[in-house]
């Protein structure tokens, strides 16, 4: 169950990249424009816009991988206060419909890393298709509508 909901997460994200590279590229065409126009050809504009997302990836997984596990200490207090501001009960809320009597707080460290390569792969399949439309944009074109 918990591998769906990463793998769901996971997917939206990179999702969540493509978008936001996508948008960048309709907002900066008149700047990839003068870069091809003073000689950037297709493949070095495209280069950017995958490092971009690379490092997207990356900054992104290296907080989350970190926040996840400087905060994993304190889940167990955190999801009690929580439980008793939104209900009338001491403990965990959902106990039993997740057969938990607790949460389980063990970080399998190389699974994490693995997930952390994952998503920076995924991150830069998310910026294939805006790095390559940012480079077939037309320099003339481009530059003309501005």
């Amino acid at each position: 169950v918990m591998s769906v909901i990463l793998s769901v997460q996971l997917l939206s994200t990179a999702f969540a990249i493509g978008v936001l590279l996508h948008m960048l590229v309709r907002e900066k065409h008149r700047d990839i424009g003068i870069l091809r126009a003073l000689g950037f050809t297709g493949t070095q504009v495209a280069a950017v816009f995958l490092i971009l997302g690379l490092f997207v990836g990356v900054a992104g997984a290296s907080l989350g991988a970190a926040a996840g596990v400087g905060l994993s200490p304190y889940m167990e207090p955190v999801t009690d206060t929580l439980t008793r501001w939104f209900t009338d009960q001491d403990q965990f809320y959902f106990k039993e419909a997740y057969y938990l009597e607790q949460l389980p707080i063990h970080i399998h460290r190389p699974a994490a890393a693995a997930i952390c390569l994952f998503m920076a792969i995924l991150s830069v399949l998310a910026a294939v298709f805006p790095a390559v439309r940012a480079a077939r944009l037309d320099p003339g074109r481009t530059l003309r509508a501005e």
